[in-house]
């Protein structure tokens, strides 16, 4: 039985950030549910999920965002499965920081 995106991040991926220092619950180092459309990343303003999805222009929507000490953005992380997570991780990097998918890891 596949486990749905909700349960694999509560089980898997927020526990995985936790034992590495990355506390899901901190906006200052890990933000989820970022649209990465609607959010201006070099000015650090990020919108979520709760922020964009009743008005009308387009959305993308990442899983996590993490970010460096500076609050500047340090990576993304998209729990979905299947061979398209790697075309939709580097359209969500090209988008966010303008650069180009640097790793890929499933669980």
């Amino acid at each position: 039985m596949e486990r749905s995106e909700f349960r694999t991040r509560l089980d898997l991926i927020d526990v995985l950030l936790q034992e590495q220092g990355w506390p899901v619950s901190d906006r200052s180092r890990v933000w989820t549910e970022v649209d990465t459309r609607q959010s201006d990343f070099p000015a650090k303003q990020f919108r979520t999920v709760s922020d964009t999805l009743k008005n009308d222009m387009e959305s993308a929507y990442a899983d996590y965002l993490l970010l460096d000490h500076f609050g500047a953005p340090l990576a993304i992380i998209e729990a979905e499965s299947g061979k398209e997570i790697a075309t939709l991780c580097g359209g969500l990097m090209q988008r966010a920081f303008g650069g180009e998918l640097i790793a890929q890891n499933t669980i």
